[in-house]
């Protein structure tokens, strides 16, 4: 439409005769009001004129008007359109219907700019813009001699070729959100949205009758409908019936090529969660909440060739495929390397272990500490000895510090959820570490209460 809008535009600044050409519904006469309205004409009439619906017996007196007693009935002088146009743009629509006769006599008073009413003597000048509009090919109907090929040429100075809408079916959500919100507001519905497979629809139908039958499909539905959502059970039967038609029709329909697209971006999108989390399944799980899971299954079981080994739990997944990609092993399990996977859980227990010795310790000297007198006495070899002690673990927490930080800035070092080495981790992180923040302050009191007991002695 980009196009369209353009050479509108160009012929708007002109004061050339204009023809439109396109479907029924497809807005002829909207664009010639825009080639009118952005003109130099704007000032004066638009005069409409439908050529198929005046009877042939009257078409010269209104377009050229008539004298006082020219026929039966004329008792005084009346203007034809075209005069009455007269410093503005007549509009000829459906100029494809007028008959031969009057063809004739239209191409005179366009090439003179002359006319002479019924019944009159006299030829007066008349200054008037023609924009001429058909539903009709005018090209094919000069090869059957139904329309004449000198009246074409004068009225296809310029052109507008308005498209039909199942070819520029991007502007039908836009038509549509606009039109809906406009009868919505008339109607006075209150509040109106078209769901989104009420959009889809609208996309795949036809629209025999472009804009006009768009719009008038929109008012029937928001006056029979009372909802805010207008779904697509509430369209009328004839576009359903049409649309199921045309998706049985075609093996590549609306939803069977929405589906391919969405398969092959939540395939690109999968890929690309795997590789940020180094191939683990389990921390990327949340992420793809709502994808197909079959074709998460395909895409870590047999998509494999570009991706980090896939592991989740401390197995590998992707070396679990088998010939036909399910990802199995012969008794229907997941696994991966067995050595690999003892030795993650083998140091996750070990870890656990650690963790909750040094919490157990921890805890008791705390205790210890705030029972026991300050005083030089009062620190026996015992309390020294588990004091060492809260400081190797002190040291000891540090590594692991600074070990589970580098080890989960990696995501290719990162164990699966559910393994024990990620359950240690998952313990440091929310129990050990505040125990040894308390640990730091106790180091503090005790390094403190040594310091002043050796003051006092000292004394």
């Amino acid at each position: 439409m980009l196009a369209v809008f353009e050479a509108i535009e160009r012929m708007a600044v002109s004061d050339i005769d204009v023809l439109v050409m396109g479907e029924t519904g497809t807005g002829k006469e909207l664009a010639a009001r825009c080639v009118h309205l952005n003109g130099p004409r704007r000032n004066g009439r638009f005069v409409p004129v439908d050529c198929g619906a005046i009877p042939e017996d009257l078409l010269e007196s209104e377009f050229f008007g008539h004298e006082r007693g020219a026929f039966t009935g004329a008792q005084s002088r009346s203007l034809g359109l075209v005069e009455f146009a007269a410093r503005g743009t007549l509009f000829l629509d459906e100029v494809g219907n007028l008959p031969a006769r009057l063809q004739g006599k239209l191409l005179r008073a366009l090439q003179e700019r002359r006319i002479r009413r019924v019944g009159g003597t006299e030829e007066f000048d008349v200054d008037v813009r023609v924009i001429a509009a058909s539903a009709l090919d005018l090209e094919e109907e000069v090869r059957q001699q139904r329309f004449r090929q000198d009246l074409f040429y004068r009225i296809n100075v310029g052109r507008v070729q308005l498209p039909p809408l199942r070819e520029r079916t991007e502007d039908i959500p836009l038509l549509a959100a606009h039109f809906t919100e406009r009868y919505a507001r008339e109607l006075g519905h209150g509040p109106a949205e078209l769901a989104p497979e009420t959009i889809e629809v609208f996309c795949i139908y036809g629209w025999p009758g472009n804009v006009r039958e768009l719009q008038n499909v929109i008012k029937r539905v928001l006056a029979m409908c009372p909802r805010e959502i207008i779904g697509a059970d509430d369209l009328p039967p004839q576009i359903l019936s049409a649309v199921a038609d045309s998706s049985e029709g075609h093996a590549d329909g609306f939803f069977e090529l929405r589906e391919q697209q969405v398969a092959v971006f939540e395939r690109h999108y999968l890929s690309d969660l795997l590789l940020t989390h180094g191939g683990d399944v389990s921390p990327a799980s949340p992420a793809f909440d709502g994808c197909d899971g079959l074709l998460l299954h395909e895409e870590t079981a047999g998509g494999t060739a570009q991706l980090p080994e896939l592991r989740t739990g401390g197995g590998d997944l992707a070396g679990g495929a088998d010939a036909d990609g399910v990802g199995v092993d012969e008794e229907g399990d997941h696994h991966g390397d067995v050595e690999g996977g003892l030795a993650a859980e083998f140091v996750g227990w070990v870890q656990i272990l650690i963790y909750v010795g040094a919490i157990v310790i921890l805890f008791l000297f705390g205790l210890m500490l705030t029972k026991a007198p300050i005083g030089r006495e009062a620190l026996d070899n015992q309390q020294r000895g588990i004091a060492l002690l809260i400081g190797l673990l002190v040291l000891a927490g540090l590594v692991f510090l600074i070990q589970d930080a580098f080890h989960w800035s990696d995501p290719k070092l990162r164990p699966g959820v559910g393994s024990t080495l990620d359950l240690g981790e998952s313990l440091f992180r929310q129990w050990v570490l505040p125990f040894e923040a308390v640990s730091f302050l106790l180091l503090a009191a005790l390094i403190g209460a040594v310091v002043l007991s050796r003051r006092d002695d000292q004394r």
